[in-house]
């Protein structure tokens, strides 16, 4: 009973929608990251996002140290996200906005712009 509420909710608040729409933008975003040097690739589904954090990005030789200072540097600026070795992982909720995720955005960027 429990369940079929939960996807009666996800279908009237038409979050299945916003899910895709907020992945586009948070993916569109976290590629224009590609400009520093230590981002070697952006890749997602929906709004399951992964940003590779590497040391060449001709050799796209893995950075996991790299990954963790800026991973420790979003959590101290409240921005949850997983380090999964050089990938920082993001999984937002089904109901964020765009703001939301301009904001995510903006300080991954900012994290990394000071690390970089």
């Amino acid at each position: 009973a429990v369940g079929l509420k939960n996807l009666e909710i996800i279908e009237r608040e038409n979050l299945l929608e916003n899910s895709r729409l907020m992945g586009e933008r948070l993916k569109e975003g976290f590629g224009k990251l590609l400009d520093f040097s230590i981002v070697g690739d952006v890749r997602g589904r929906g709004l399951l996002c992964g940003v590779e954090i590497v040391k060449d990005k001709a050799t796209r030789e893995a950075d996991p140290v790299k990954a963790l200072e800026i991973y420790n540097a979003c959590m101290a600026r409240g921005l949850r996200t997983r380090n999964v070795g050089s990938t920082l992982a993001f999984a937002p909720p089904l109901v964020i906005n765009a703001d939301e995720v301009d904001q995510i955005v903006d300080i991954l960027g900012s994290v990394i712009d000071g690390l970089a």
